[in-house]
This record gives structure tokens, C-alpha cells and sequence, in this order.
């Protein structure tokens, strides 16, 4: 992409006023940086990735801010943030039983919205798990890797989905009451009937937001001076390690 210069005279000569990339892969962000593109705008379809916040300029605290891929909510134990700071992934291979169709798409909008299902299982990427509180349906959320821990968490705070471990897919019988606990209980489909209402009842519109947003960069096109400080603060003044070494030394007396 850096080195296709065809490409790049090509983007220049379109005169682009704003440049929306998305940050999962930060191809877009460099190219338009690397083009001096007068306005960046930076979107997150996902979780936020620690590795653009910080270049944002906004660091992600892992001790109450949970990586993309942890597997823990936001109140976490010693234990967990040990662990938050060390996630390791691993794959399952499983035969595929025979009541498991794959498709290469299913019109999951429109499923979700049939008055039929009760009940939604999902690996929740971030697609399904907006769908999902949109739909206001109850679900069984079983995250695999990346930002489908997170979201599963942040969709458990909510009260509308159980997560399920991925390591415990092939325990059926668990599954099963699960499932049919899910299916009894009302509270679930209370919690993701109040979530669908309260993301369809949002103070800002999310669509005139976006443009909003458009409109402000492409008439200011970069504004260093918003720009966090934080960006350009080293380790030890980012944490105040410096300010607590004066205070066990007791300088200034």
C-alpha cells in the first residue's frame, strides 16, 4: 500500500476534506498520515485496542480498564489483572455435530427480530453483540479470542446474557440447563428488553453524531491543540513514580 504510488496520487488528486479509517488495522490511519490528509478520523467498530489509545493519547489503565481479549469484567481480583496483562488463547477443534448448519451468511437482523427466538448463542464479535441488545434478546455468549471476551463481559453487566466458557462447549448437559434456566427465568428477557430500550433512547442520534463529527474535522481539520499532553509523557511522569519517590525521601522538606 506504501509503495503503490499510483495509488497515492490517486488519493491526493480526489482532494479528501476527511479520512474515516477504521483502527482494527492501522493501514488506513498511516496511509492517511502518511498523505497528509488534513483531517484523521479515527473509528472503533470494536473494543478499543490499547496499542492506538495510547497513541491517541489515551492510555487504557488495565488495572480497571480490561484488554480487548481478557476474559474479566471490570471489577477484577489480583488474580485477574495478573492475568489481564498475560491472556493467552487457544484453539478449539471440535467435530462439528450434525444439527450445526454453516453458512457463509445469515440475514441475522432478521432473525433476531422473529417473535420465535427466545433465545440467542453467539461468540460475540461486536456485530453480533450489537444486534443482540438491539433485538432485545436474552443469550448465551461463548467468546473465542480478540475483543469477543470484553464484549461478552459488557454485555453480563447488563444482566440480559450468560458467558460460557469456550472450554466448557463440549460439556452438553451443562449447556443444556443453562439454557433451559435462561429459558425460565423472566429476568433475562427483562434486562435485554430495558438494554434495547435504552440504546434506542439515546440522548445523540448515533448517525447525525458521525456526521457532526465529519463536519467538525473537515472544517478544522487537525486541531493540535486538543491533542492529550499524556501523548508525549514518558512512563515514570505518566504514573507520578517520580512524584512518589520524592515523597518516600521526603523532598521537598
Amino acid at each position: 500500500m506504501f509503495e503503490d504510488k499510483e495509488l497515492h496520487q490517486t488519493l491526493k488528486k480526489k482532494k479528501f476534506d476527511v479520512v474515516l479509517s477504521e483502527t482494527f488495522d492501522f493501514c488506513g490511519l498511516y496511509l492517511a498520515d502518511y498523505l497528509e490528509m488534513p483531517a484523521i478520523i479515527a473509528v472503533f467498530t470494536r473494543s478499543k485496542l490499547s496499542a492506538i489509545t495510547d497513541a491517541l493519547g489515551e492510555p487504557s489503565f488495565l488495572h480497571y480498564y480490561p484488554s480487548p481479549s481478557s476474559h474479566f469484567g471490570p471489577k477484577q481480583s489480583l488474580y485477574d489483572r495478573v492475568n489481564n496483562l498475560c491472556v493467552e488463547e487457544k484453539l478449539i477443534t471440535e467435530n462439528i455435530p450434525e444439527n450445526v448448519h454453516l453458512k457463509s451468511w445469515f440475514p441475522q437482523p432478521s432473525l433476531l427480530a422473529d417473535k420465535r427466538v427466545k433465545l440467542f448463542i453467539t461468540h460475540s464479535r461486536l456485530g453480533s453483540t450489537m444486534e443482540l441488545a438491539y433485538a432485545a434478546k436474552p443469550g448465551i455468549v461463548t467468546p473465542l479470542f480478540a475483543d469477543q471476551p470484553s464484549n461478552a463481559q459488557m454485555l453480563a453487566r447488563h444482566g440480559s446474557v450468560e458467558v460460557y466458557s469456550k472450554h466448557d462447549i463440549p460439556n452438553w448437559e451443562k449447556q443444556s440447563d443453562l439454557l433451559r434456566k435462561m429459558l425460565l427465568d423472566d429476568k433475562y428477557q427483562t434486562a435485554a428488553t430495558r438494554l434495547a430500550e435504552i440504546l434506542n433512547h439515546q440522548p445523540i442520534n448515533q448517525k447525525e453524531l458521525v456526521v457532526k463529527h465529519a463536519e467538525n474535522a473537515a472544517r478544522f481539520g487537525k486541531m493540535p491543540s486538543l491533542t492529550p499532553f499524556a501523548k508525549d509523557m514518558g512512563f515514570v511522569e505518566f504514573y507520578n513514580i517520580d512524584i512518589q519517590g520524592c515523597n518516600l525521601t521526603g523532598w521537598p522538606a
